[in-house]
């Protein structure tokens, strides 16, 4: 692995992850490394990363969302980085998962708020790729319990705060919400306000 990350693949150098990717649980690979001035082989068995939240790469799967109102929430995942996302966004996530994700004490997912569909119920409101941390004052563990915390609330108004200081807290008016929800859903074109995935297929 060159010092920039990357590897030579034919004649062309590309990012390490394309190797690691190519990669299975319990598979070997032998790592040629520097060791006290000498150069040696080690062969290791590849395990599964421990960390209760797993962001890398899904294949075949539906990817989970719920759209509320004009609001798009997601889970953050390596396939969302994939698709164009800032830097910023790829880096936080690299040390939430990495160095801060604490087994049976951390979430296991992040929730974002992606983006604002444009809406007259929304014209004013601008988030992009915002980190959810909590609602009504609880913290969701993964997006599953993110949505059921926004579907079990009794309240007309929900409100939603932000990991950093410069995201201001969200207040769902859930009455104006329900109004224009079959509204905006229509408009998009959007079959289906959510989709999140089964315990079952986890």
């Amino acid at each position: 692995i060159e010092s920039d990350g990357t590897v030579k693949v034919g004649d062309e150098f590309l990012d390490f992850a394309f190797v690691v990717e190519g990669k299975q649980i319990g598979e070997s690979a032998t790592l040629t490394v520097l060791r006290d001035g000498k150069i040696i082989d080690i062969e290791i068995t590849l395990k599964e990363w421990s960390a209760r939240m797993k962001p890398g790469r899904v294949y075949d799967e539906r990817p989970e969302y719920m759209v509320l109102g004009g609001y798009l929430f997601l889970p953050l995942t390596e396939n969302y980085l994939g698709w164009g996302r800032s830097n910023d966004l790829s880096y936080y996530m690299q040390q939430y998962y990495r160095t801060v994700v604490k087994e049976g004490t951390s979430r296991e997912q992040l929730v974002l708020l992606s983006r604002v569909l444009a809406h007259p119920s929304t014209r004013y409101i601008r988030y992009s790729d915002a980190i959810v941390d909590k609602v009504d004052g609880v913290q969701p563990d993964d997006f599953a319990h993110f949505v059921k915390l926004i579907d079990s609330s009794k309240k007309d108004l929900i409100k939603v705060e932000f990991e950093g200081v410069n995201t201001a807290p969200l207040i769902l008016d859930m009455k104006k919400i329900r109004a224009v929800h079959p509204k905006i859903l229509k408009q998009y074109e959007i079959a289906e306000d959510r989709y999140v995935q089964p315990k079952e297929d986890k």
